[in-house]
């Protein structure tokens, strides 16, 4: 099978490769950037946010059908906008509908896609061990057996498991993760801050 990439440069960050690799395994394609590749989108000269795909079987209907993908899905895998075949289509600017695409290069042989530099809202990146031992060690530490069972089995993934793969860790819950360790973490402060001493009253004269 041929390999995904065009070449061995490969600067993305783990989610646009995931939203790379999805594209091109559904719609058989080559995936390729450079450094310097659209740096006008985020200030970057590494092309870490953007990628061309050089399709197998180049069509037009291949581009319509990546285009009408990436409608439905450019949010879940945090692109922001596709140019193919003279158009142009972004996220921000869904309402106009497909744009003329005026660039140099008309974009009939590939296709450009350009994602966000932060991650998307539901993209799952498990917390490394690390972070899981620190925290279930720091409530069980603090807390009774019975707030235990509700909180550290959100959190602590069984032992023999490596880090986001176990029951407790997977399935898009980063965010409720997340939500969970600050909260966590928030009264474990409290607790661990001391109180004002009260201050008196001045004896009446």
């Amino acid at each position: 099978m041929a390999s995904l990439y065009v070449d061995g440069y490969r600067p993305w960050p783990e989610w646009v490769v995931e939203g790379n690799e999805e594209i091109a395994t559904k719609f058989g394609a080559q995936i390729g950037t450079y450094r310097g590749h659209a740096d006008d989108d985020h200030g970057d000269m590494t092309g870490q946010f953007a990628a061309d795909f050089w399709f197998y079987v180049n069509t037009s209907e291949k581009h319509d059908a990546v285009l009408a993908w990436f409608k439905a899905n450019a949010e879940r895998i945090g692109a922001i906008y596709i140019i193919t075949r003279r158009r142009i289509w972004s996220v921000e600017r869904a309402d106009e509908g497909n744009r003329v695409y005026t660039g140099e290069d008309p974009h009939t042989s590939h296709i450009h896609i350009s994602y966000d530099n932060e991650p998307p809202e539901e993209w799952d990146m498990a917390l490394s061990d690390s972070d899981l031992d620190r925290i279930a060690n720091r409530v069980a530490s603090k807390f009774s057996t019975v707030w235990l069972s509700d909180e550290v089995r959100i959190i602590k993934a069984p032992a023999d498991s490596p880090a986001g793969t176990g029951p407790w860790t997977t399935g898009g819950t980063l965010r409720f993760i997340r939500d969970k360790v600050i909260d966590i973490e928030g009264r474990l402060e409290a607790l661990e801050t001391p109180e004002p001493a009260p201050v008196e009253d001045d004896p009446p004269f």
